[in-house]
This record gives C-alpha cells, sequence and structure tokens, in this order.
C-alpha cells in the first residue's frame, strides 16, 4: 500500500483549497512569476521605472479570446479569489521580469520553476532592499537537482472521484508493483538549498521526496501556481495539466507593459494580422499567407527583430519547397523589403533573407530564380555576417569556404565582390587559404586528408582569382 502523493493530492483538491505548484511534463522547462503587495498590485506595478504603461481590466476580453497582445515584453496580471498571490503571465521568460521589477516593487515576488534535464526546481521570495547589492532581499530560497518528479499511474489527473481534505490525508492506493531503482532515484531528494528565516534547518528531512517537498514549500508558502499561460496563436489563457479549472476563480487581469511604449506603434489588430502571416509563413500554407497580406499584416521587422520575408527564405531550407518560393513571390511582390530584415543595434551587420538561404543551403535548382528575384528587387549581395564566428564575412566567403562552387559561381554572375574583405580583412580567396594552411597546420587533418582539400577547393579558388582580376 502506498500513500497518494502530494501531487496528486493537489491536483484533487478544489482550486480554493489548493496550495502547491501545478504538475509539469517530465523534464519541461518552465517558469512562474507570482506578487503580491500590501498596496494595489497594478498600483505598486505601475510605480516601477521598468513600466512603460499599465492598462487596467481586460478580464473579460483576454478570457473570451478577444484581447489582442501588443508588440515588446508585457504581464498579464492575473488575480484569482482563492489566494493572495497574483500570477504575472509574461510572453517570454518570467525570470526577465523579475529581474527587471523585483528590485523596484513594493511588495514581495516569487519565482519558481524547473531549470532542465537535470531536474533542477526552485523558489525563491525576494523583497526590495535598496541596500542590498543587486536590489533586492532574499525571504525565501528552495532548490534541489533531484528529479523532480515520477511517472507512476495514479499521479496522472482524471480518475474522477474528489476527496475532500480529511478523506485526501488518509487515502491510500495500492501499487500493482515495486518501484524499480529508476523509480526509487527519482523520488529521492539530492542535493538541496533552503534559506527561510521562519523553518527549521532541517525541515526538508521529513520528507522523503521531492515532489512532496516542492508542493509542501508553495504550502508553506501559501501559494498556487497553476501554471497560466497565454497561447499566442490561439490567442486564449490556458492553465494546462489538469488545473484550467482555476480559470473561473479570476477576478480580474491587467496589462502591463515593459520598457518604452512608442506613440506610432503597429495596432494590436495589426499585429495580430502579422502573426498569423509568420505562422503561414512556417507551414507554408499560400491561402492564409494572402489572407494576411491582404488584411494588414505587417512585413518589416516588428514585435521582435525578424521579417516575414527573412521568416521565408529562413524556411526555405525545408520542404515543400513549391509553395515557400510562391510565399517569398508574394512577399516581394507585396513591397517587401529584401534589405530590411534581420538588424543587430550598434553594428554595420545586417542577416538578410539572401544571406539565410545561402547559409541554409537549400537546393540550388530551387533557390536560383528566388536569389535572381530578390537581387532584382534590390538585395545586397555583400552584407557582413553579425555572427561572431564568421567575422563579418560575406555571403561569398561563407559560399566558398562551405565550398559550394555553384554558389560561388552565382553570386559572382549577380555581381557579389570578390575583393570584398570580412572583418579580419580577408578577401574569400584569402579565407579558404587561410582554412586550407589552417587544417595543413592542424593534427587533427592528415597529409592525405590536407592534399584532397587542396584539389576539392582548386576550382572555386580559381574562379575568386579570375574575378579579383577582372575586378
Amino acid at each position: 500500500m502506498a500513500k497518494q502523493s502530494e501531487e496528486t493530492k493537489l491536483k484533487r483538491r478544489k482550486p480554493e483549497n489548493r496550495r502547491g505548484v501545478f504538475t509539469t511534463w517530465g523534464t519541461s522547462t518552465w517558469q512562474a512569476l507570482l506578487a503580491k503587495s500590501e498596496r494595489n498590485i497594478i498600483d505598486a506595478l505601475a510605480d516601477c521605472t521598468e513600466v512603460g504603461s499599465v492598462e487596467r481590466d481586460i478580464t473579460q476580453a483576454v478570457l473570451e479570446g478577444l484581447w489582442r497582445q501588443p508588440p515588446g515584453e508585457w504581464l498579464l496580471v492575473i488575480r484569482v479569489d482563492t489566494q493572495g498571490w497574483a500570477t504575472l503571465v509574461s510572453r517570454t521568460w518570467s525570470s526577465d521580469a523579475f529581474e527587471k521589477l523585483a528590485p523596484q516593487f513594493e511588495g514581495q515576488m516569487l519565482l519558481t520553476g524547473h531549470s532542465d534535464e537535470a531536474g533542477t526546481v526552485f523558489a525563491r521570495v525576494v523583497e526590495r532592499d535598496e541596500k542590498a547589492t543587486d536590489g533586492v532581499a532574499i525571504r525565501f530560497d528552495f532548490q534541489s537537482d533531484g528529479e523532480p518528479w515520477d511517472s507512476d499511474d495514479d499521479d496522472e489527473f482524471g480518475d474522477g472521484e474528489e476527496l475532500d481534505d480529511d478523506e485526501l490525508d488518509e487515502a491510500e492506493f495500492e501499487d500493482d508493483e515495486e518501484e524499480d531503482e529508476f523509480e526509487q532515484a527519482l523520488n529521492k531528494l539530492t542535493e538541496t538549498r533552503l534559506v527561510a528565516d521562519d523553518l527549521p534547518p532541517d525541515w526538508l528531512e521529513q520528507f522523503d521526496s521531492l515532489p512532496d517537498a516542492h508542493q509542501a514549500v508553495f504550502r508553506h508558502l501559501d501559494a498556487y501556481v497553476p501554471g497560466l499561460y497565454y497561447l499566442e496563436e490561439d490567442a486564449q489563457l490556458t492553465a494546462p495539466f489538469g488545473h484550467d479549472d482555476i480559470l473561473p476563480h479570476i477576478t480580474s487581469i491587467d496589462l502591463v507593459r515593459l520598457g518604452k511604449v512608442s506613440a506610432d506603434e503597429p495596432s494590436p489588430d495589426a499585429l495580430a494580422e502579422t502573426r498569423k502571416l509568420h505562422a503561414a509563413i512556417r507551414s507554408a500554407d499560400v491561402a492564409d499567407v494572402q489572407k494576411a497580406i491582404a488584411s494588414g499584416a505587417i512585413l518589416s521587422p516588428v514585435d521582435g527583430d525578424i521579417s516575414a520575408l527573412y521568416a521565408a527564405c529562413y524556411n526555405l531550407a525545408y520542404k515543400p519547397y513549391e509553395p515557400r518560393c510562391e510565399i517569398i513571390n508574394l512577399l516581394l511582390d507585396a513591397g517587401a523589403d529584401p534589405n530590411n530584415n534581420r538588424s543587430h543595434e550598434g553594428t554595420e551587420y545586417a542577416d538578410t533573407p539572401l544571406a539565410r538561404i545561402i547559409g541554409r543551403r537549400p537546393p540550388l535548382e530551387i533557390t536560383d530564380p528566388i536569389v535572381r528575384r530578390l537581387v532584382e528587387c534590390g538585395a545586397d549581395l555583400n552584407p557582413p555576417s553579425p555572427y561572431p564566428l564568421q567575422l563579418g564575412e560575406r555571403p561569398l566567403h561563407h559560399a566558398a569556404k562551405k565550398a559550394l562552387p555553384d554558389w560561388v559561381t552565382l553570386l559572382l554572375e549577380l555581381g557579389a565582390d570578390p575583393l570584398m574583405p570580412s572583418e579580419a580583412g580577408r578577401t574569400p580567396r584569402q579565407s579558404v587559404e587561410d582554412l586550407i594552411a589552417a587544417k595543413a597546420e592542424s593534427e587533427d587533418y592528415t597529409a592525405e586528408t590536407v592534399e584532397q582539400e587542396r584539389k576539392d577547393y582548386a576550382p572555386i579558388l580559381n574562379m575568386l582569382e579570375e574575378a579579383e582580376q577582372k575586378s
């Protein structure tokens, strides 16, 4: 006979009686951010210098799927009638918002999550402290690198019967078979850290599994974390893993936007159409691309640093090729700028659609007409790479070093400059010669291998040398 786990108890309790953290799928990485204040929480957040604006009471719009998210970083501040903590749903990692807001927030913030396949779980509560180095004082800190969840069948939600709290404490379930060694290992606490002024040092020793300890931590913090998420493409707020019954307990939802809010930013409707456009590009849906363009989708980089054309050229490496080529032509017909795509602020570098096509190397017979169309529309043939390992190399450098003679021929035909240097001051031909020389000096390559490399690169070096003489 084995007692029912704390996770299963949590899922079976009515929402108003729950204190704990939602169950995730094994090694899935997740984060959640909660906050509470003696003040009105949205007022306390509005006073943080990192907050650009707030919009109060968007509750019905969010719950009915009518809310359209703005650009940039934002948080939905969700309050429920079952606890004092508010859940802050972010479009990015909760830890990013935690680091920005915690040193300024008048109240407490709770960051929790599961970090990686090692099974690390954590829960940290902080308060603003101007005297502290990082601006916060730690009030509670729990971390363990043990595997946080086992795979017992009785931990799966859904056999129907709901028990009250007294019955839960006495409930026991038979195991079909004894746990094997692996399952036993998953249930053991390994290295742990607990910093709490109101708990004894040996508090964790009363628990013999990490799931139970994790749930106890949240009972101690008087917090319930149902794992609320906003699904961008579906415009839907959800609480997965069997906890969607918390949604009727939501009393209010407010919007907090981080960073500067531009007066001329795109409308929420235009952004919604833009997200539909990018989804259609990923799925190679020509009809939906046409609809999104006709409905006012934005082609230039917004709500991030990627344009529709860049996304289409990036995805050209995947089959089916024909609709992806059609989508690129549709975007160019609609006026997409082939040189306004992925910019890197503070540098001269620009990662363009043309550079991405060459970098991902789809079949040349498919991309030849696309590359030619991009150049006809004004694509730069010599943009420097933004990536550190490539040191500002141009597309011609990349094609030459990757031993792609057909690409070298095409780029030279279209007008790529064979004398345009990389950030290191090396032309494409010199970069290839440097590569061969480095392999000749390396112990990882035999003399025979280096000689074969020279033969493979010979046609490319000859083409580049001839092109240099003509330039």
